[in-house]
């Protein structure tokens, strides 16, 4: 088994990751811009856009996990250099090299998503994501690293931030204050679990059936946003207090803020119904989601 585990980024992904980690025994180093703390691990302050840092902080690594994110307005920017450098790093030591992705690249869709469906991007960003993924599978199919990505749809949960049910919504919502949603709230959503997102990127590190692959990590049975809304506001004995936001109210206030602007890409997972199916993940690892109480119970008591 693998026994140095070195965590880039310390967003949601990475916290919950390195945390589950750290309750396995395993030896982890978590590399951030920003100072961060987490008791059983080390800590490694490094600008990971740059091959020496990542290489450097990556030494000795058995397994290195990418769950970097980066402001979205700048993802064509940012994002390369740091998918070179962390490539190199696992290329360099030697290491397997999992990495957290998503939906983008799929575009929009008729049917539910699986890990055979074809790229269609509808924007840069998803143009991007899609380059990036083929980019490393391609790096596996040369022999050059063992490698493997997990796809995962909105995230919620705890530490979640920026997005459909992040922590300053559940607030809001147990407050009984509005809070902002997009799309159409009737379309049916998959949204992923954080904690069984973090349980399938460990299942990817140390089960070589998994290399070479792109998976989709187990999630719970699409519902439409309302449902899930709602399932929330039930556990807390509130009524949720959505304000929807539709594409002209998003071309508008697009004008003035541009992360808003860069939602018009992605809108289409909010107006339609967006399935992602993870069968091939559950059926092959035997890890099923979290039953829905459970994890909405668990985000609220998060907080």
């Amino acid at each position: 088994m693998s026994n140095v585990h070195v965590v880039f980024g310390f967003g949601p992904v990475g916290r919950t990751l390195a945390t589950r980690l750290v309750a396995a025994g395993k030896e982890v180093r978590i590399v951030s811009r920003k100072p961060v703390t987490l008791m059983g691990a080390t800590h490694v302050s490094s600008d990971a856009s740059i091959t020496a840092n990542a290489v450097a902080a990556s030494k000795g690594a058995d397994v290195i996990y990418n769950c970097i994110n980066a402001d979205i307005t700048r993802w064509t920017e940012l994002l390369p250099p740091v998918y070179d450098a962390l490539l190199s790093a696992a290329v360099t030591h030697k290491a397997k090299y999992v990495v957290m992705d998503n939906l983008y690249m799929y575009g929009p869709v008729q049917s539910s998503m699986n890990e055979d469906l074809p790229y269609r991007p509808n924007g840069p960003k998803s143009a991007l994501r899609g380059k990036l993924a083929e980019e490393i599978l391609q790096a596996h199919k040369a022999g050059h690293v063992q490698a493997v990505l997990l796809r995962a749809s909105d995230f919620f949960g705890p530490f979640v931030e920026n997005a459909m049910m992040s922590r300053s919504t559940l607030l809001a919502m147990k407050a009984g204050k509005r809070f902002p949603t997009l799309g159409n709230p009737s379309a049916r959503h998959t949204f992923s679990y954080m904690p069984d997102v973090a349980a399938a990127l460990q299942i990817c590190a140390e089960n070589p059936a998994a290399l070479g692959q792109v998976w989709h990590a187990p999630s719970l049975p699409a519902i439409s946003v309302q449902e899930f809304l709602q399932a929330f506001g039930d556990e807390l004995g509130v009524k949720p207090k959505p304000m929807n936001a539709n594409r002209f109210m998003l071309n508008v206030l697009g004008l003035f803020n541009p992360v808003v602007a860069s939602l018009k890409e992605t809108l289409y997972q909010w107006e339609s119904d967006y399935v992602m199916d993870s069968t091939r993940f559950q059926t092959t690892f035997g890890l099923q989601p979290t039953p829905m109480k459970v994890a909405v119970q668990e985000s609220i008591r998060s907080l």
